[in-house]
């Protein structure tokens, strides 16, 4: 299959990066053990490697379908209580982890899984395939669900020995679709055109009385001799995404067991008890379903109006998907019926938000009452009448959904307030929609803006504020505005999923050094511009494997300093106008100014007769090449980090500190815009140059009379402001600008990090919204500049970094 034009591709990027992300989280609360009960967090990596698994399959990645298939096999077994979770075992789940989103990255840039990148997963695989419970000849009927009757295993035996071409087939099926059974007919007809078909699952009679409810997996044993023209025909079948063949060699070699040798694979896993046999195992199981039935029925008593029904709803799905694993090895499809429309209204309490409805709980109940009565009296799995009592009660859930989706609609078509509506309904629908299609979108909104801006202009000129054509003019303006912040919303991010990377590398690092550090993360749901986000992940990955490297001491320098034997990280994210803070600071021995002194001078950076301050030789680190590590190791000291680290987040319009505090640990402190498209700006002239002032940086602005001038040297310095003295900034001095007496006298009063500065200006322009441009490559060591922005004349104009200046002038 060709992943880069298949209309599922943006779809399977999208949902394998989810299910990875939460796969991470649940590794996590597994690792740190935040719950005395590890069997929740398994159940949910267990569904996550499962559907992994299938998508794989669909999509042919084989490398990611082995390795998730070997991960759902142990997780199997421990959720069997057969297992338990080892840190061997956990560990090995986290390197899968990783294996994953190498996988994903693959993907997303190459379409396809990179041989190079992945060098290692096949060993890793059967690493994990160790731990499996040694049952392989009943796990692998359970994953084939086929059993043969004696006579067709003689009859396949025998083709098998005569070398006739025997093979055992899946087509992959749109889980989506709403026609999978017919799908699964159009197979069937299309399998008989070209050879012979011995068994199938769901069967044949299944089919075609449309009771064979299936997930998305059609297979069987069939024989042909055009195997290549089959292919050919099936995949041209609507929905089916993919059809795979393997050639069978021996039935008890591929594990397609005939009636006599399942009932003795069952005796023989329990031969502590000679009574035991195959009935006997599947009325075990149906014990079981029962015990399951009846803790349903517990839980749906206790849900109404003002109980948690999230809760309580989540645990009847636990009990549901615990039956559903002992189907998996003795069902039939009256069961499986009445289990899969259970599920759909459970998911139906989940997408309204686990909103309480007595209609539902009462179907809900009804659909348990006939489940009990099908697994209790073996005699209503044939009686025409169960099926008749199954088509009644989905009639009526049917409805009832119908029902629930009727109001919404109605309620939504009376609804003048948007944002009311989307609060008030029961049901919010998502699209997605490629980022591609987003940037485009705020690329386009960024221009309209500016040509809006440039009308504006010229109807000031022509038209009085007053004028009908003016005011109407400014609405579109306003209407214009509101759908630019609508549109750079869509490109906003939590760093959930770039912390998590995070925990992946510092759980990567930690297996190589040997030292003991906790990782803490701060403020994740933080939110970002996701181009941003991006970007700023490989700066912050340095910064963490340099704390682990160089800041955390081993565990023995850490007794002898009297600090606890386990070091400490620190990962906290917040927003202060219109900037991302990101911090990363550990308790380690922080930089040894001394060292950095000496290898600076050595180097040539510093001269040896001039006098430094500590903040000063802190931040030679940051200058290229410059590493204090006297060997170099996979996680760092190759001297070409700190300064690519600022060169990155200079180019991102942003900056980085660092606060060191020698023995006790060291801070460093990423600055970056929280979007990298627009903001408000108050346009100044300064000389006859225009510049434009972030505008959450402006405190004051007012005309200063005479008096409050303070000169030093004949020079004018400072200004009084009421009762306190501020620093004027001389702009002249970082800016090509004619240094003039003639001002009127205009001074913008600035503040940053609880500090004031004053800049004398010309002449205030206007204050508008501004697009933020990039000054390119070119102008990367051009210190004091944030971007650029097209004014409403056409011109460009350069955006003052304030920070920038701020430090400049201490």
């Amino acid at each position: 299959m060709n992943i880069e034009n298949s209309e599922f591709f943006e779809e399977f990027l999208e949902d394998m990066s989810d299910l990875l992300e939460k796969m991470c989280y649940n590794l996590e609360k597994i690792r740190k053990k935040e719950e005395p009960n590890i069997k929740s967090s398994v159940n949910e990596i267990f569904r996550y490697a499962h559907s992994l698994k299938g998508m794989a399959a669909a999509m042919e990645f084989k490398k990611m379908e082995k390795l998730t298939h070997k991960m759902e096999d142990v997780l199997y077994d421990i959720r069997e209580d057969k297992l338990c979770v080892s840190d061997e075992i956990l560990n090995l789940f986290c390197r899968g982890h990783e294996y994953l989103m190498k996988i994903l990255e693959n993907i997303e840039m190459v379409g396809g899984e990179d041989e190079d990148s992945l060098e290692g997963i096949e060993s890793l695989t059967e690493e994990i395939a160790k731990y499996s419970v040694k049952n392989d000849e009943v796990k692998l009927l359970i994953e084939h669900s086929i059993v043969l009757n004696n006579e067709i295993y003689k009859n396949l035996e025998s083709k098998i020995k005569n070398k006739k071409k025997i093979y055992f087939f899946k087509a992959y099926i749109n889980s989506n679709s709403e026609f999978k059974l017919v799908r699964a007919y159009m197979v069937l007809d299309a399998l008989k055109k070209y050879g012979d078909v011995y068994i199938t699952n769901p069967s044949e009679d299944n089919i075609n009385s449309g009771l064979g409810a299936f997930e998305s997996i059609f297979y069987g044993i069939y024989e042909t001799k055009n195997i290549d023209d089959l292919i050919d025909s099936i995949l041209k079948i609507s929905e089916v995404q993919n059809f795979e063949v393997d050639i069978i060699e021996d039935l008890k070699k591929e594990y397609f067991l005939n009636e006599t040798e399942l009932k003795k694979s069952f005796e023989d896993e329990n031969k502590t008890d000679d009574i035991i046999n195959y009935d006997n195992y599947a009325k075990d199981i149906d014990n079981e379903i029962i015990e399951k039935i009846k803790n349903i029925y517990d839980i749906i008593n206790d849900i109404d109006e003002d109980s948690d029904v999230d809760l309580l709803i989540r645990q009847v799905e636990e009990n549901i998907l615990m039956i559903n694993e002992m189907f998996e090895v003795y069902t039939t499809d009256h069961r499986t019926i009445i289990i899969n429309n259970i599920d759909k209204i459970l998911k139906d309490f989940k997408n309204n938000g686990y909103k309480y409805s007595l209609e539902k709980v009462n179907v809900l109940n009804e659909y348990i009452l006939l489940l009990e009565n099908i697994v209790e009296n073996i005699e209503e799995e044939k009686n025409p009448k169960t099926i008749d009592k199954i088509n009644k009660l989905n009639e009526r859930r049917i409805n009832i959904f119908e029902k629930n989706k009727f109001d919404i609609t109605d309620s939504v078509s009376q609804s003048k307030n948007i944002k009311k509506m989307n609060s008030d309904s029961e049901i919010h629908e998502n699209i997605r929609i490629p980022a591609i299609k987003a940037d485009i979108l705020v690329d386009m909104l960024e221009e309209l803006i500016v040509a809006q801006s440039q009308l504006r202009l010229e109807a000031l000129e022509k038209f009085s504020q007053d004028t009908v054509f003016y005011k109407n003019l400014m609405k579109i303006f306003r209407i214009t505005k509101e759908a630019q912040d609508l549109s750079i919303s869509f490109r906003m991010i939590t760093l959930k999923t770039i912390f998590q990377k995070v925990k992946i590398t510092v759980r990567d690092t930690l297996s190589k050094v040997n030292k003991k550090i906790d990782l803490e993360i701060i403020g994740e749901n933080t939110e970002i511009d996701r181009l941003v986000a991006n970007r700023v992940l490989d700066p912050l990955l340095h910064l963490v494997k340099n704390s682990i490297s160089h800041g955390i001491e081993i565990s023995e320098d850490r007794t002898k300093a009297n600090k606890p034997e386990k070091g400490n990280i620190v990962i906290a994210a917040y927003n202060i106008k219109g900037h991302v803070f990101i911090e990363v600071s550990d308790d380690g021995q922080g930089i040894n100014i001394e060292k950095v002194h000496k290898k600076a001078i050595e180097k040539g950076i510093a001269d040896d007769k001039k006098q430094y301050t500590d903040d000063e030789i802190v931040n030679f680190i940051m200058l290229p090449g410059f590493s204090t590590t006297e060997s170099i190791d996979t996680i760092s000291g190759r001297g070409v980090g700190m300064d690519v680290v600022k060169t990155e987040i200079t180019k991102l319009g942003g900056n980085i500190t660092i606060e060191n505090k020698p023995g006790i640990g060291c801070k460093f402190i990423i600055k970056v815009p929280k979007n990298m498209t627009a903001m408000n700006g108050t346009v100044v002239d300064i000389a006859g140059q225009n510049f434009i002032i972030p505008t959450n940086y402006i405190k004051e602005i007012f005309k200063v009379e005479d008096n409050r001038w303070i000169s030093v040297k004949g020079e004018i310095k400072k200004v009084k402001l009421r009762n306190t003295i501020i620093n004027l900034i001389d702009m002249h001095k970082y800016f090509d600008i004619p240094k003039e007496e003639s001002y009127e006298k205009i001074v913008v009063i600035l503040e940053a990090d609880r500090a004031y500065k004053a800049i004398l200006v010309t002449n205030i322009l206007e204050r508008r919204e501004v697009v933020v441009k990039s000054i390119g490559d070119d102008f990367i060591n051009a210190k004091h500049i944030f971007g650029a922005a097209i004014l409403g004349d056409g011109n460009a104009s350069l955006i003052l970094d304030i920070e920038s200046i701020f430090r400049d002038e201490k």
